[in-house]
């Protein structure tokens, strides 16, 4: 069985892997933060600077510059696509199941309720669930920089881990706490969101810090001198740093903190059975050894939970921040019992698996029977047939890609400042010459395409139309997977007559 296990969990992990970089460009579509962002990439790499060419044209100072830079790599390797800024999630998002998994072994492979195989099936079993997940599954596709910040936070807490457990040589802890510290700046500085997990570290560092504080003082003096280098280049002075936070901010017609902190009590539905399971898996371990309610990474996560919906504003994808500590929960749990049935664990683990399983391959199904309409290439071969280069363009995010590749410019037609003051720039200051109406937008704001097209005269010039194929329609029926991309690329270009 053991060997069994093993091969099936290879084969896994080959066919999953290799799914991901058949689909990366496929599924999403291209959507409205992910090319906001990639055009601060685009941009980077081409002029230094992180103004985005789509809106606002400001430089984003919000985030920082790590992913902006890293992602700004991989176009400057791969060359400007959909697929070449997507793939810095996909490997963050295979690098934060790595990461999470080794701080998993430290505390299973410790355990002497089990054998040796059933721990290491664990975390294979580990893998495969964070995998499938299908809110993960969702983000590693979705060209945000939440996992790069997700993998620097947990790679900064197993470094500590050893500490933490008091079962490091205490002549490496000066080095571990220098390289933690700059994994916390990496991560602060890939998008401040991330910074809730390191409260409740700090304060668990604090407390067993306490005989030895110059190792606090190494991780917090790194953190805060690469931090204050950031504001120092960005901002000039601290002064003008908490005011781009706290005063109206450009992005969002209001103080950025007030945007984006505050929890709203949104949980994904789907998320419902992983927060039931990883009750019952902390039940478990409070049963099994009280004393390990207490470990410092448990209390980590539990706070880090907590400190989630108390203090970031999410709309849906950021909950990826903690789905790992959710996971180790659950497994960690599990891990306490021997693989029997009377390990209660099992069941809802089971479910976990038939549930994220099947999740992942009805989605792969949605994308092989839509695959015409999701190819990028038909996309930018229609813009390049149609649209001369060097055009000025504005549509909606779903064809920034394929106009850019087209060697033209590029600006949002539904995001960002009002509809009135936002058309009346495009048409006297930016002096648009195409528009493209995609069938999406056409039913998702109807009232924002009846407004550019009252506001002009225009000739239609070319329609994309490519109908969804039989099996995506039975799919579609099935009312199991969200069917916002069923128009794919389709969409009508119009000339703007002067």
């Amino acid at each position: 069985m053991g060997k069994m296990f093993r091969i099936l969990f290879w084969i896994f992990i080959i066919l999953f892997t290799v799914t991901q970089l058949f689909t990366l460009d496929k599924v999403p579509l291209p959507w409205f933060d992910e090319t906001f962002f990639a055009s601060i990439a685009h941009q980077w790499i081409q002029t230094g600077s992180l103004t985005p060419q789509v809106a606002v044209f400001q430089e984003v100072k919000l985030y920082g510059p790590i992913y902006f830079w890293l992602t700004g790599a991989t176009i400057k390797l791969l060359g400007f696509s959909v697929f070449s800024f997507r793939l810095m999630s996909l490997i963050c998002g295979f690098g934060v199941v790595w990461i999470s998994s080794l701080i998993l072994k430290h505390f299973i492979l410790q355990s002497r309720e089990n054998s040796d195989i059933f721990k290491q099936n664990v975390l294979k079993l580990w893998w495969v669930l964070l995998l499938t997940d299908p809110l993960y599954y969702l983000v590693l596709h979705e060209g945000r920089m939440d996992l790069l910040a997700l993998f620097w936070a947990l790679s900064s807490i197993y470094l500590l881990l050893p500490f933490l457990t008091q079962t490091a040589q205490q002549s490496r802890l000066p080095r571990r706490f220098l390289l933690s510290g700059i994994l916390v700046a990496l991560a602060a500085l890939t998008t401040p969101r991330v910074c809730f997990i390191f409260v409740p570290l700090g304060l668990v560092l604090l407390w067993q810090c306490r005989q030895k504080l110059h190792l606090l003082l190494i991780w917090g003096g790194v953190i805060v001198g690469i931090y204050a280098l950031w504001v120092r280049v960005a901002f000039g002075s601290l002064s003008a740093f908490i005011a781009y936070y706290a005063g109206d901010n450009p992005f969002v017609s209001t103080s950025a903190v007030e945007w984006y902190m505050g929890g709203v009590g949104y949980i994904p539905k789907q998320s419902y059975p992983l927060i039931f399971s990883a009750l019952l898996g902390l039940l478990a371990i409070g049963i099994q050894k009280r004393i390990r309610l207490f470990q410092p990474y448990i209390l980590i996560a539990l706070a880090s939970i907590g400190l989630f919906y108390g203090l970031v504003h999410d709309y849906g994808q950021y909950s990826v921040f903690i789905l790992p500590f959710y996971y180790f929960l659950v497994l960690y749990g599990l891990s306490q019992k021997p693989w029997k049935l009377k390990n209660l664990l099992i069941y809802p683990v089971c479910f976990l698996l038939l549930l994220n399983l099947g999740y992942v391959s009805l989605k792969n199904l949605q994308t092989l029977a839509s695959w015409q309409q999701r190819k990028p290439s038909i996309a930018t071969q229609f813009i390049q047939k149609h649209i001369p280069k060097s055009s000025r363009v504005v549509g909606e995010p779903r064809y920034f890609y394929a106009v850019t590749q087209a060697g033209n410019q590029y600006q949002y037609m539904d995001l960002y400042e009002t509809l009135e003051t936002r058309e009346i720039r495009q048409r006297i200051q930016f002096k648009y010459q195409y528009l493209i109406v995609t069938d999406h937008i056409r039913w998702r704001k109807p009232q924002v395409v009846k407004h550019y097209l009252q506001k002009g005269q225009f000739k239609e010039i070319a329609r994309l139309k490519m109908p969804p194929s039989y099996w995506s329609e039975q799919i579609a029926r099935l009312g199991l997977v969200s069917q916002t991309e069923h128009d794919g690329y389709n969409c009508v270009i119009y000339q703007r007559v002067f």
